[in-house]
């Protein structure tokens, strides 16, 4: 799998205004989305990604998710 290059990065300013509106600053779910980014860019995991064939998911996206389901102690299954 191929390695999609982002061309945006930064959250929509709309989205910025909603997440705040919505989650305290103390949510779980706003502190793990904005503090992942830091630890797991995709930069990082390019290597890992063949450089022809079909695009992946980003591996940053894939690692919330993952954090996500383990905070919620989801098996695979119920998680997709």
């Amino acid at each position: 799998m191929t390695l999609r290059v982002r061309v945006n990065t930064e959250i929509p300013p709309d989205t910025a205004i909603l997440r705040r509106k919505l989650l305290p600053a103390t949510d779980p779910y706003r502190v793990i989305g904005e503090q992942l980014g830091d630890i797991a860019r995709d930069e990082d995991l390019a290597e890992l990604y063949e450089p022809t064939g079909r695009e992946a998911v980003w591996p940053s996206m894939l690692a919330l998710v993952t954090v996500f389901q383990f905070q919620k102690d989801l098996p695979d299954r119920e998680a997709a």
